[in-house]
This record gives structure tokens, sequence and C-alpha cells, in this order.
């Protein structure tokens, strides 16, 4: 779940959205079991899901819609998790070029959605954040800056009822934004070199809501423990408040994670260069200095590698459920995959083969977020699953 990272039914259509349309329900399972698809929901008004979180009534959702070729809209969206009806969704305008909502959190009455808009002048991408409210939909507030003159994204976006935080990349840098909620006013801003980073996720992870960012940077799996008072690194995480890890021929990448008050879980991926082979990496770090835990099932398996074959593969998201975690991640022969291990390292017993089930109908997932005893995940394209869990 990319939102709070730190950083995803059944037969009635369910309320209509001012301009666009509800999920449709394309097949339900009688009696599901754990692991089984309940649901899937098909949203023609969008092209690609970015990203998903939820709270106790509904789920929410960063999209993005194709508008015609070279022109991408900015698209968040309000669902009923009961029957995937489109309670709202709202489409600003922005510049009618490639527009993204990449990022989306929550916290109270407000939802929290973060991305990228074209910049007429220049022809860049600068970052963009929302606030709104989860009620109604409308723009309360809305924050544009541009860290790096260059193409700049915000991946990740997380409120602790107080202060509103963005990071995201761009131009080989990682950045960091914190807004006072209360007034819209820069707290700090950080801009970090991270030798071309790529993608990061972000995670509140202990009682003095420091963060957790992963990532890359240049083939290295990257991992940062930012303050959040003054931005700075932790320096006693990792060496100096950070953890790169490298190999030789090949790229690795984290790709998200979920956190509890003393450790982070973290997924990812390590591709061989030489043969295009992929293995599926998930690892718990003590969020305090960043040193992996060896205890109970993470003994011998710290981190947990798990071979997802050749050709397209990779980890979307890692989704902390009571004591147990849930990775999800495909590859091009068996599709959309879902992983199964406690927090203690060991394996889902009873879930699939070696705690893994398979969906062979859907391939490339966006994200991924706990509902009501459900998994909800939307795939890049129009559709969201719902899995029993």
């Amino acid at each position: 779940m990319r939102t709070w990272i730190t950083v995803l039914c059944i037969a009635v259509a369910g309320a209509c959205s001012p301009g666009g349309g509800a999920g449709t329900p394309t097949s339900v399972a009688a009696g599901p079991a754990e692991g089984d698809v309940e649901a899937t929901y098909d949203f023609p008004s969008v092209s690609n899901f970015n990203a998903i979180t939820a709270d106790a009534d509904s789920i929410y959702l960063a999209a993005t819609n194709k508008v015609t070729e070279g022109n991408w809209e900015w698209r968040v969206l309000k669902v009923d998790p009961a029957n995937g009806g489109v309670l709202w969704q709202k489409s600003p305008s922005m510049s009618e070029k490639k527009d993204e909502c990449l990022a989306i959190a929550h916290w109270g009455e407000f939802l929290f959605c973060g991305g990228t808009e074209w910049v007429s002048i220049g022809g860049k991408a600068r970052c963009r954040v929302e606030q709104r409210l989860k009620s109604s939909g409308s723009l309360v507030r809305s924050y544009v800056w541009d860290p790096t003159a260059e193409d700049d994204i915000v991946t990740s976006v997380v409120c602790d009822g107080s202060s509103l935080y963005a990071f995201g990349y761009g131009n080989g840098k990682i950045f960091g934004v914190k807004w006072a909620l209360s007034t819209g006013d820069p707290v700090w801003t950080i801009i970090r070199d991270a030798l071309y980073a790529s993608e990061q996720a972000l995670a509140a992870v202990d009682s003095t809501f420091s963060f957790i960012l992963v990532g890359e940077a240049k083939d290295s799996s990257l991992i940062q423990k930012w303050d959040s008072t003054a931005g700075g690194l932790v320096s006693s995480f990792g060496i100096e408040g950070q953890i790169r890890q490298s190999g030789t021929e090949e790229r690795r990448y984290f790709k998200d994670v979920a956190a509890d008050l003393d450790s982070a879980y973290i997924a990812g991926c390590i591709v061989n260069k030489s043969n295009d082979s992929h293995q599926l990496v998930i690892e718990k770090r003590a969020s305090g200095l960043g040193t992996p835990v060896k205890e109970n099932g993470w003994a011998n398996h710290n981190p947990r590698l798990i071979d997802l074959g050749t050709g397209e593969a990779g980890a979307t998201a890692v989704v902390r459920v009571g004591l147990n975690l849930f990775v999800v991640a495909y590859d091009s022969s068996r599709g959309l995959l879902l992983q199964k291990m406690s927090t203690q390292g060991d394996l889902g017993d009873g879930f699939g083969t070696a705690g893994m089930r398979a969906y062979s109908n859907f391939v490339v997932p966006a994200d991924a977020a706990h509902w009501d005893g459900h998994l909800f995940v939307a795939l890049k394209g129009q559709q969201i699953l719902k899995i029993k869990l």
C-alpha cells in the first residue's frame, strides 16, 4: 500500500458517480474460502489504477485516465467496498497533458492525493498534492511545487493529524516536504542526491513518527529513515540513516513497505541481468537500527527469497493484517501472485502452495489495501479484485 507506509460487492452496482460510472461486478464466487476472489469490479472511467487506501467505510483510489493521445488526466475515486459503486470521482482541470495521480492516503475527514502535473512552460512535470474531504471529494487545498526543475513525481503522501508529508523523486534525487495541515504553510523541504532514484514509498514506523523510505538507486535497493520533525536522516539507522544493497550483475529494488511499532516489512525484487530471472524479496528489519531480524521464521530466511521466473515479473505491495503479511506480486507465467506469511516469518500454512496463491486471469497489480476481512487489489488497468482473507 503505497500510501500509509507507508509507501490494496456483490451483485448491486451501487451509487452512480457524478460524471462517471459504477464499478461493475463481473464475477461473484459463492462461499469463498481464504484467498478466493470474491468479486471483480470494472471501472471504464479510468485507464490505470495506481494506488489504493481504505477506511472503515470506503475504499479510495488514485488513478489516471487517457482522454486522447498525449492527454492523461488525474482521477480520484471513492468506492463502496460492499458493492463496487462509485460514490464520487474527481478529475481536476489541469494541464491537458500527462497528469497522473499516483499516491493516496487518509486521516480523519480528509483524503490526500499526490502525483505529477505537466507544466506548459518548459515541458516538465512538477509535483502536485491535493487535500480533499472524504465525504464529498471537495477540494480543500492543493500544493504545487517543482523541487528539481526537471520531471518530478510524488509517490507517497501521509498525514499524522497535524502535518502533511509528501515524498517523491526526480532528476536523480529524493525529496520530501512537510506542511502544517492547519495553514498549508511549508515546514521543511529536503532534497537529497540518490544516484538515479526511481521510486520511493514510505511508512510511519514508531512513536516518534519517523519514516522508512524504500526504493532503488542505480540498480541498488535503498532504505532510508527520515526524522519527521526536522526532515533529517536518522543517523542511528543503517549507515548514517540509510542502507543500500547491490550485487554483481543484479538489479535490486524495493517497491513497498509496511510497519508496526518496532519493525518494517519490505518487499521488492532481485533481477539477474544475465538471464532475466526474478526473485521476490521480503525482509523484516528493526525500525530503530535497520538491522535484519533473525528470529523465529526469519532466523534462516531473512531475506525471504521466492523465485518468480523470467520475463515480466515483480513485487507491488505488502499489506500487514494483524499478525499476517500479504505480499502482492506477479510474473508472466502465473499472473497475479499473493504470498501470505506471518510477521514472525512463517509461510502461510494451507494458503496455496508454500503460502502463495496464483491468479492466472489477472496480471499486473498496482497496489493493495485491507478492508473488513478482504484484500482489495487495484490492477494496472480498469479492475479491482476483492479477495477473501
